[in-house]
């Protein structure tokens, strides 16, 4: 077998819903402005089959939004599976929906991760049931609480682009974290990538934000993609990781971008971006969530 053009250590990242039943300010999927829509299986399977040849991680995640919103998230789980592109399987959930999730998808995944979130009926989920659940089944249980967030990216205007370019150099997300994403057919270094072009109706003028799966010359041009030294077009809204932080809270999604409002750079924590300059892998004591098991 021709030896893959990369191997990430972290995750892949598959939207398998791209809205959410929460609204979080901040949050850097833009779930809460996204329209409801749930990935089908089909999709998944012929666009991880074919990065496949050229392309293994670690873990593929299963997030959104809110992945438990799609009723066909073991199918997705299945897709992922015998595409042979990741070592483990891994569930993102807000865990509001656990009481209710496909009893099949325990034995189809190897991983699952519970964000628990200010606002949100976290009280409900019992989480000893759901170790207990877990264990039985060999899956690895993570639960994370989170009590602040980043500004995720500018709402009012474009980074100036020497401000771009060293947000893009300090960016986890990209460098340390390597949250690669594979959404309709194509591969993205990052989800802001996706879910900005989105946002601000760039899709067409940012393409090469993203490689198509399965164009010509997948490896050459995936190749190319990932060794680049430059900003994305998206990077021009986005503060990567560099954002200030505030309070989590639950937002209204007719308000919910306010958090981003103001003049870019005033978004930026200039402290933490020097850091991140010195050391893209320092860990973030500002923005870390409580490990909870």
């Amino acid at each position: 077998m021709t030896a893959p053009v990369f191997v990430n250590p972290n995750s892949l990242e598959v939207n398998a819903a791209e809205h959410c039943n929460l609204t979080c300010a901040g949050c850097s999927h833009l779930s809460p402005v996204m329209a409801k829509r749930n990935t089908a299986p089909d999709d998944v399977a012929r666009d991880l089959t074919a990065l496949a040849a050229v392309y293994r991680a670690r873990r593929v995640k299963l997030l959104g939004g809110e992945p438990l919103l799609n009723p066909a998230l073991p199918a997705l789980a299945e897709a992922v599976r015998a595409s042979g592109i990741g070592d483990e399987i891994s569930v993102c959930t807000n865990g509001l929906l656990l009481h209710r999730m496909d009893k099949a998808l325990w034995g189809l995944i190897d991983h699952l991760e519970v964000s628990l979130y200010p606002g949100a009926r976290t009280g409900a989920i019992d989480l000893d049931a759901l170790r207990r659940s877990a264990d039985a089944h060999g899956v690895t249980l993570e639960v994370n609480r989170y009590s602040r967030f980043r500004i995720p990216y500018a709402e009012d205007g474009e980074l100036a682009p020497a401000l771009a370019r060293r947000v893009y150099q300090g960016c986890q997300i990209i460098h340390h974290w390597r949250c690669h994403t594979v959404h309709d057919g194509m591969f993205y270094a990052c989800p802001q990538a996706l879910f900005l072009a989105r946002r601000f109706g760039r899709e067409a003028d940012w393409a090469r934000d993203a490689v198509a799966v399965h164009e010509p010359d997948l490896r050459g041009r995936l190749a190319a993609y990932l060794a680049r030294h430059t900003p994305l077009n998206a990077c021009r809204r986005c503060l990567g990781a560099a954002g200030k932080t505030y309070p989590h809270r639950q937002a209204g999604r007719r308000d919910w971008a306010r958090d981003q409002r103001g003049a870019p750079e005033t978004l930026i924590d200039e402290d933490w971006l020097q850091a991140l300059e010195a050391d893209v892998t320092r860990e973030d004591a500002a923005a870390e969530p409580e490990r909870v098991t």
